[in-house]
């Protein structure tokens, strides 16, 4: 337990046990004030005859007795005479732990080297308080600065009636006829067909190479409101009264670059999905089973999750989706000049019905849909055995939470599970 005394002259740093004060020792330092070393035993490691450093961090949340503590000021202070004006620090109106961090923190601290810190622009971070205090001047905030991040998008598969049934190896009866699709299949593209139709492997809901090949970050609209306006009075003065913002998430468009392969399968991929729907439109194709035209499901729109961490590729800082996506553009032009370099890439732009950000049923929705069939085994980011970054595959994405941080907030983090 500890104690300060202060004076004008003096500064008096008491050292004493909860067993009672046995003998004092007095040294006049005269610069540094007067320290007294209470004998009550041994704690945290200390001999109570030394001298108290008021830097020791094991002593500065030591509990206090109020009761104890005056009755050691009052001894003090009678007997030494020549102290008989210390003005001491009294309890305040708040209780005990008021006064417990307030002479801690006189204790731990020393008042002109943390000021100097402060005209240099160096703070701790509970200095740099936002909301209940002003900053006279812009400071350096590495604390609660933007670090590094990382883009994360996962596209829902859609459901495509391109295979009869759930058999990856034969084609719909509605598209045989068709000499693209069948030329497909042949040529040994019948996986990347399949991953626009989610009947066939309902244990993977995403489309995974486009994840994998997604070298852009998505656009996002911006929020914008909109208003009404009053009519006119005598002076020819109107008001304005502000509107929702339902507007800004309705039909938005966005586009994702992609870095395709020599296999053309990211182009291929959207080929296929604009020639389907050349037939659907044509009323040449069904959908997959008429549980679709009875609850008014549209199975060729997607959803697309965007989720952005931070520098330990976990922690979320911004997540967002889109409901409702399909593509409207496909770049056929990237063929006019391939480049040399080996980097073919391509931006599609997508048209989404609705897009919303921040909200919690993002993350439900899609923790509801990325492990349909369970979780495996968690996989970590950081390897034990490598003491390394892993760089193993992963294979079902989930969304948890984190424990709060040093600021009071806690958040979301993007974990990743094996198959089960």
């Amino acid at each position: 337990m500890l104690g300060l005394l202060n004076c004008t002259k003096y500064k008096l740093f008491i050292k004493f046990s909860r067993k009672g004060l046995n003998r004092h020792q007095f040294k006049d330092t005269r610069k540094g004030g007067i320290q007294m070393a209470l004998d009550g035993g041994t704690r945290n490691g200390h001999d109570n005859n030394s001298y108290y450093s008021p830097y020791d961090a094991k002593d500065r949340d030591a509990n206090w007795n109020i009761a104890e503590l005056e009755g050691i000021k009052k001894k003090v202070v009678d007997n030494i005479p020549e102290f008989g004006n210390i003005e001491t620090t009294t309890p305040s109106h708040s209780g005990e732990e008021v006064y417990r961090e307030r002479i801690s923190r006189r204790m731990r601290e020393d008042d002109e080297l943390v000021h100097s810190y402060w005209s240099a622009g160096i703070y701790r971070r509970q200095d740099m308080s936002m909301l209940d205090a002003f900053h006279r001047f812009p400071r350096i905030d590495p604390y609660r600065a933007m670090p590094t991040n990382r883009e994360y998008a996962f596209f829902v598969k859609p459901n495509l009636h391109l295979f009869n049934g759930t058999d990856s190896g034969t084609l719909n009866p509605e598209l045989q006829e068709f000499p693209f699709f069948a030329s497909l299949l042949a040529r040994g593209y019948g996986p990347l067909m399949a991953q626009l139709e989610a009947d066939v492997d309902k244990s993977h809901p995403f489309i995974n190479i486009l994840t994998n090949r997604k070298i852009g970050n998505i656009d996002m609209p911006t929020i914008q409101a909109e208003d009404i306006e009053t009519g006119q009075n005598f002076y020819g003065t109107r008001l304005k009264y502000r509107r929702g913002t339902e507007r800004s998430d309705e039909e938005c468009d966005f586009s994702v670059e992609f870095e395709d392969t020599k296999y053309l399968e990211i182009y291929l991929l959207f080929k296929i999905f604009d020639e389907y729907e050349k037939r659907k439109w044509y009323g040449q194709i069904t959908p997959p089973n008429d549980w679709y035209i009875e609850n008014k499901i549209l199975h060729d729109q997607i959803a697309v999750y965007k989720f952005v961490v931070g520098e330990d590729g976990e922690s979320l800082i911004y997540w967002a989706k889109f409901t409702g996506v399909y593509p409207v553009v496909i770049p056929r032009d990237i063929f006019s000049d391939i480049p040399q370099d080996g980097h073919l890439k391509l931006t599609v732009q997508f048209r989404a019905m609705f897009v919303e950000d921040m909200m919690p049923n993002i993350i439900s929705d899609f923790n509801a849909i990325s492990a349909p069939n369970g979780l495996g085994k968690l996989i970590p980011l950081w390897d034990l055995n490598i003491q390394g970054v892993s760089g193993e595959n992963v294979y079902i994405p989930r969304i948890g939470t984190t424990v709060k941080s040093a600021e009071g907030y806690s958040g979301f983090s993007l974990v990743w599970y094996s198959n089960p």
